[in-house]
């Protein structure tokens, strides 16, 4: 029996079939194409469609063109690693495909290690074989990125519009606008700028900081604060947590606007993002002009209206309670004046002393006072002193204590108490791991040999060494240091043996050094022990070595005893009399003192001196020191740049000696994690000047170091 359906059933049949058949059929390239139009607003989904694609479908002709804008959306969202990738999968696989070129186009544009004018010379090469018009133009953006680099801006906007006069997608048009109005904001264009960077803000669906930051800059260059500032705050609520803005965003705050402004500011936007940042700055304020009052009701309030900033706010809290609580013109020293460490703690006064009095005489209106209490090297004694500081005497910080067992005694407190505590002869290196407000600043003979390591291999291309070092703390310390070094940097230790501190002939010690073949040998011992015993390795025919120290060499005899053997030597040092301001600080010293400073004098002196530069830069209450030691890219020492590493260790400007001709010369200089050359003469000096006796610190070598640990950590 025949069926016949009725005409539109049989319509409706062909259709569904039709768009059945259309599903089935859709092309990998024109779904690619698909997921390629969606990273227009959301590229983490274009990604994730592509990566799907790709994996299904790993080899076919539309792969190249798949793998080039997977590497352009990953470039979209900042992560040009896998960009790069994806570019490097291309040239390999297939060179012959125009994505080749496309892909070695995007290589060479980005790549920041290679001379910009080879760049230059190489994206100009390809431009010129190129037959394809969009390709060109993207040679023509990275030419342009160069020049905007350069501050060539004229040059940079010319190939900018090259680059935006060719039809291309929208998010690669948001960049070439965006960086057409940077060049025009640059040259003073502003009208051309505002139409440009807004054409790009138009465009920049997934992110719009870049081009409201441009736009932002424009009003602040023509000193239109509030527009600068409304245009910053028109995406903050679509972009909390973007860095950038909320660095420009503030900087505007703080520095643009007046108080009645910000008031006017904060009725306008009460209740969201920016209304929260406004009235932290409105705070802020309070808090500096010293209307605590006036900052705690709106911290009240804040409290109130952003229950999800609890944390933020109870901090700003704490810092007005430390404001009202703290005298920032008072610093504790924790030192033992008397007991079995009196000579010592003497020493620590006297530098701290010396440090404050200097910053008077800088500062006479400031009235800066250190108050004193006697440990006498005990933990239990510390501990009230401590209390008694940070409570009764409400001091900003604390220098001190010396001892590694009083220091952990009050290393808890100090958390408690958010009080930042330098210590100036804590030997213990994990004390600081305790309390982010501790901070260690001790002479370490390990940072010296790992510097001095560290320079013969990069700079000079030593790799093995022998180490011959004292049985003592000191010595342990600085052999631990160069084995921790060379396993860093790649060196060998191929020789060490430890000798009793009393020994006179060691000749029985040395057997094998020789045939070891060093290229440097560490001694990390006094001057004039270091040269007896280089003498000593020189009679075994161990000729060729260098030999290496550390401040322990600081001592002009070092060279009368060694003589030619210690030729091209080199040592490291922690205070070098030649450099910063330690020499001024040495004759002054012994003018008051009728001595010279030891190591303890200097780093009591050292740490009070960065307390005080501080506190001379505006710093009120104690969470803001600690932000101020702990955080800052560099401080300023006696020496040069400094900081505190990341475990609160001190970092200061060492210096590198070298021994030639008979003379110590100051080489080089490490600071900022890098090695500076003294090349010129006028820099480069011999040392000591004048009167060598004189200049010499006589307690300050391995055997006083030593004898202080004892003294200072028994348990060590």
């Amino acid at each position: 029996m025949k069926i016949v359906l009725p005409h539109f059933v049989r319509c409706l049949i062909c259709l569904f079939i039709l768009g059945v058949s259309g599903c089935v059929t859709l092309t990998v390239q024109e779904k690619a194409k698909q997921a390629i139009t969606s990273g227009t607003r959301n590229p983490q989904q274009a990604i994730a469609e592509l990566e799907q694609l790709l994996s299904q479908n790993p080899i076919g002709p539309e792969t190249p063109e798949m793998l080039y804008q997977l590497g352009r959306l990953y470039q979209s969202v900042n992560n040009r690693q896998e960009a790069m990738a994806r570019y490097s999968v291309i040239i390999d696989n297939y060179p012959s495909s125009m994505y080749s070129q496309a892909a070695l186009i995007e290589i060479i544009g980005q790549d920041a290690t290679t001379d910009p004018e080879i760049r230059m010379e190489q994206l100009k090469t390809l431009k010129n074989s190129l037959n394809n018009v969009a390709l060109a133009s993207r040679a023509d953006y990275y030419l342009g990125e160069i020049e905007l680099a350069r501050e060539n801006y004229k040059a940079a906007l010319t190939y900018f519009r090259n680059s935006v006069a060719t039809r291309t997608d929208p998010l690669t048009s948001y960049i070439y606008w965006l960086r057409i109005g940077t060049c025009e904001r640059k040259l003073g264009y502003f009208a051309e700028a505002e139409r440009d960077l807004n054409k790009s803000l138009s465009l920049s669906h997934h992110n719009p900081v870049p081009s409201t930051l441009e736009i932002s800059r424009l009003y602040l260059d023509q000193n239109e604060y509030l527009r600068a500032l409304e245009i910053s705050f028109s995406v903050l609520d679509k972009t909390i947590g973007d860095g950038e803005l909320l660095e420009h965003i503030m900087s505007i705050l703080k520095d643009k606007l007046t108080s009645k402004e910000l008031e006017t500011l904060a009725g306008k936007y009460s209740s969201r993002e920016p209304g929260y940042l406004i009235q932290r700055e409105r705070i802020r304020r309070w808090i500096e002009s010293g209307d605590l009052d006036q900052a705690r009701y709106a911290l009240s309030e804040l409290l109130f209206r952003y229950p999800d900033r609890t944390s933020e706010i109870m901090n700003l809290q704490y810092g007005v309670e430390q404001l009202s609580s703290v005298n920032r013109h008072r610093i504790g020293l924790l030192t033992p004046l008397s007991g079995s460490l009196s000579i010592i703690g003497q020493n620590l006064y006297r530098g701290s002393v010396m440090a404050v009095d200097d910053f008077r005489s800088n500062n006479p209106h400031v009235p800066m006072e250190i108050v004193v209490r006697d440990t006498k090297g005990m933990p239990i004694n510390t501990v009230s002193a401590y209390q008694d500081l940070a409570e009764n005497e409400k001091v900003i910080a604390v220098i001190g204590p010396v001892k590694s067992a009083c220091a952990e005694a009050i290393a808890e407190l100090s958390g408690t108490y958010h009080l930042p505590t330098l210590s100036p002869g804590c030997s213990d290196k994990t004390i600081c791991s305790r309390s982010e407000y501790l901070y260690r600043l001790y002479p370490s003979p390990e940072n010296e040999a790992s510097i001095g390591c560290r320079y013969l291999i990069d700079e000079l291309g030593y790799r093995r060494f022998a180490c011959i070092y004292p049985d003592i703390e000191y010595g342990r310390l600085a052999f631990q240091g160069l084995v921790e070094a060379l396993n860093r940097y790649g060196g060998e230790l191929v020789f060490s043996v430890a000798y009793p501190e009393n020994v006179t002939n060691m000749s029985y010690l040395l057997t094998g050094l020789k045939s070891s073949l060093p290229d440097v040998i560490f001694i990390p011992d006094e001057a004039v022990r270091a040269a007896q015993v280089a003498g000593q390795v020189r009679y075994q025919e161990v000729i060729e070595p260098i030999f290496m120290g550390t401040s322990a060499w600081e001592d002009p005899s070092i060279t009368a005893i060694g003589g030619t053997h210690l030729e091209q030597s080199i040592f490291v040092s922690e205070y070098p009399l030649l450099w910063g301001i330690r020499k001024d600080i040495e004759n002054r010293y012994r003018l008051k003192y009728g001595e010279l400073p030891d190591m303890f004098a200097l780093r009591a002196y050292e740490a009070t001196f960065l307390v005080l530069d501080a506190l001379a830069s505006g710093i009120k209450y104690r969470d803001q020191l600690q932000f101020n030691l702990h955080y800052p890219a560099q401080l300023e020492g006696i020496n040069g740049v400094a900081s505190f590493d990341k475990n609160g260790h001190y970092q200061p400007t060492l210096l590198i000696y070298k021994i030639a001709d008979e003379k110590i010369n100051s080489w080089a200089i490490w600071q900022n994690e890098t090695f500076e050359m003294i090349t010129e003469e006028v820099d480069r000096q011999e040392y000591p000047p004048g009167n060598q006796t004189e200049t010499h610190p006589p307690q300050d070598h391995p055997n006083q170091i030593q004898e202080a640990e004892l003294e200072l950590s028994p348990a060590d």
